[in-house]
């Protein structure tokens, strides 16, 4: 009724306070939810309008995919192939070190590779350098975006 459009009229007329939109996936689908989404749902349907929704929505879905998937095959290709290999060399270390009563019967210097149990973590170069390259990329972009 006439209270609801006065309150709809007072909303439209505050002051707000207005923030640039990021200018990834996630700023063009909080556009096209708080734009195009309710244009279409109110029947002021345009085609850019829906062309729009429906791509930005699938880019995201996308986006999202792949996110899980590029999480799914770290934890396949790279994070179950290293705890096997880490268990192997553990397994390795106590068949060698310990008797069957768990007693120590060796020097671990006496292992062929200590390396192999001190530095498992931090034992492939590259994959280490990638991921703090794309960890100092990222605080940096953070950084320039506080900035701003």
């Amino acid at each position: 009724g006439e209270g609801s459009h006065r309150e709809l009229q007072a909303l439209k007329d505050a002051e707000k306070e207005y923030a640039d939109l990021p200018e990834d996936t996630w700023g063009a689908a909080l556009y096209t939810l708080v734009k195009d989404l309710p244009d279409i749902l109110g029947g002021e349907i345009g085609k850019v309008n829906v062309v729009r929704f429906i791509f930005v929505i699938a880019v995201l879905v996308l986006n999202l995919y792949l996110q899980f998937m590029i999480l799914y095959w770290i934890k396949k290709f790279v994070m179950d192939p290293s705890m096997r290999t880490a268990q192997d060399n553990y397994k390795a270390y106590h068949e060698m070190m310990f008797d069957v009563d768990g007693n120590p019967v060796g020097d671990f210097s006496e292992f062929p590779h200590p390396q192999s149990l001190c530095q498992s973590a931090l034992s492939n170069f590259g994959f280490i350098t990638a991921i703090l390259f794309l960890w100092a990329v990222t605080c940096l972009t953070e950084m320039r975006n506080i900035e701003r």
